[in-house]
């Protein structure tokens, strides 16, 4: 069972890499919104425009112009790949939190791994340590 600075330092770690890939976002972000803003001034030719805007996995594409049939295109290509990244995560947080409210289905959890977390309205709830 680790002690109560190695749970500090692990936290600590991993908040450090989600503010990391909070970062990493923002800069990808910044550097598209830059690329295509020197794209469409440098390009002569017709311009398009368009946004994806997701709530949740499920796009909204607005666009106009000759290419606005590639950002559908996109935008499903990652509405798609959203979905599969959430069932990805949803999959290993079930593998690593149960709750339990019958004396069997604790006993049952101890047996293949699972520890103690919290109690609360008559539910136990366990975790999965890494």
């Amino acid at each position: 069972m680790p002690s109560e600075p190695d749970s500090e330092n692990n936290s600590a770690a991993f908040s450090g890499r989600i503010f990391g890939l909070l970062i990493l976002g923002t800069v990808l972000l910044l550097a598209g919104i830059v690329f295509l803003v020197i794209a469409s001034s440098v390009s002569a030719s017709s311009s398009s425009a368009g946004v994806i805007i997701f709530i949740g996995p499920i796009p909204i594409v607005i666009g106009s112009g000759p290419n606005a049939s590639w950002l559908i295109e996109i935008g499903i290509i990652l509405a798609v790949l959203s979905i599969v990244a959430f069932l990805i995560m949803n999959k290993h947080a079930l593998r690593t939190v149960r709750v339990a409210n019958a004396p069997e289905e604790v006993k049952a959890s101890f047996k293949v791994g699972f520890d103690y977390f919290c109690q609360k309205d008559n539910l136990i709830f366990m975790r999965k340590r890494k």
